[in-house]
């Protein structure tokens, strides 16, 4: 085993994984973006390429199997590839389309990533991808990368090419100790990478809470004054309209971090994705978002922002803007908390 995931375990390949390999890269599907499905001789000259791969480089390709079952479900590792005439290290990922839509590539990528900069020297990681390829390029946006070109290959085809630093890398990678206010927490994972912040799953006396550090990165939808301060007043503002949220324990304006309460439970947008029904929770959040409109409020009703427990939902977020009815629950929210068009429209835009 390379690498292990809350999900997956990436290993080396063996020639007893040629069957279910070759189910994933002889697929049209699958495939319609490369230039055409491989056959046996092909699927074989992969498995070949991943095997002296390691012994080159000591990395490859590696396949991915599910923890729970042991289920082969695809393949996600670092190869060197020619893009754009440069030999350079390419983080690729190929998931058998039983099992798109669930995350696995973005999980998987995000560990081969990590490792990358932990194993090697390189000083940055590429991902490229046929430019209609719209999953693939989400992807490797939520890897942290961005697109550093377009480039027409010797097959014709225009591809885009994304690529991290070391340095973006370390910006983003997990610190083992976050102080708030002098208090020192030990970070567990990321639990998310929003518009406002990073939200990081901590412990301290072996109590779990919520650390978010705001950053500044650009956004290009929406503008945001000083985010500390916003943070506390949408608080009181959602504490005071009656919404269920999570906890503020403390808040560092120096450092711009703060402490919630961590809720612990699936969150709705996973919930979804995944084919499990949320009608039991709609009458809540229309309350909630009754609620919020009494108040003159619209709350972020996108699902990824509520977690159930104990058979109540929280808006674990604590962004909120002046009502308009156009971002409102029933007008926009509700479009989200089923596998409606926009939801896999999202979906595949964003991995």
């Amino acid at each position: 085993m390379i690498i292990e995931t809350e999900r997956l375990r990436l290993r080396e390949y063996t020639p007893e994984d040629f069957d279910a390999l070759y189910e994933i890269i002889s697929d049209p599907e699958t495939m319609k973006h490369y230039p055409k499905p491989y056959d046996r001789n092909g699927t074989k000259r992969w498995l070949d390429w991943s095997l002296d791969n390691y012994r080159k480089y000591g990395f490859g390709l590696w396949a991915a199997e599910l923890k729970e079952t042991g289920e082969f479900i695809g393949d996600c590792g670092i190869t060197m590839q020619i893009i754009d005439g440069k030999s350079l290290p390419e983080i690729g990922y190929h998931i058998n389309k039983r099992h798109w839509r669930k995350g696995y590539a973005r999980e998987a990528a995000r560990a081969v990533r990590d490792w990358g900069f932990r194993n090697t020297e390189f000083d940055a990681l590429y991902s490229y991808m046929n430019r209609s390829n719209e999953a693939s390029c989400a992807t490797a946006r939520t890897n942290g990368m961005k697109k550093v070109k377009e480039f027409t290959g010797s097959d014709g085809i225009v591809y885009c090419a994304y690529a991290i630093t070391r340095k973006e890398w370390e910006a983003i990678s997990l610190p083992r100790i976050m102080a708030v206010n002098g208090t020192e927490y030990t970070l567990l994972k990321l639990l998310g990478h929003g518009k406002g912040g990073y939200s990081y799953l901590a412990e301290r006396d072996g109590k779990q809470a919520v650390v978010k550090q705001i950053h500044h990165e650009p956004c290009d939808y929406y503008a945001f004054g000083n985010k500390i301060e916003a943070e506390r007043r949408d608080y009181g503002k959602l504490k005071q309209a009656g919404i269920r949220i999570p906890a503020m324990i403390d808040i560092d304006t120096e450092n711009e971090r703060i402490v919630k309460e961590f809720i612990e439970g699936p969150v709705i947008y996973d919930m979804v994705r995944d084919g499990i029904s949320v009608t039991p929770y709609l009458e809540q959040v229309r309350d909630m978002a009754e609620q919020a409109r009494a108040a003159g409020l619209n709350i972020d009703y996108f699902p990824t922002n509520f977690v159930v427990r104990d058979g109540l939902i929280y808006y674990v977020d604590y962004e909120c803007n002046a009502y308009m009815d156009e971002w409102s629950f029933g007008n926009w929210g509700v479009k989200y908390w089923a596998k409606t068009p926009e939801f896999e429209e999202y979906l595949r835009t964003h991995g």
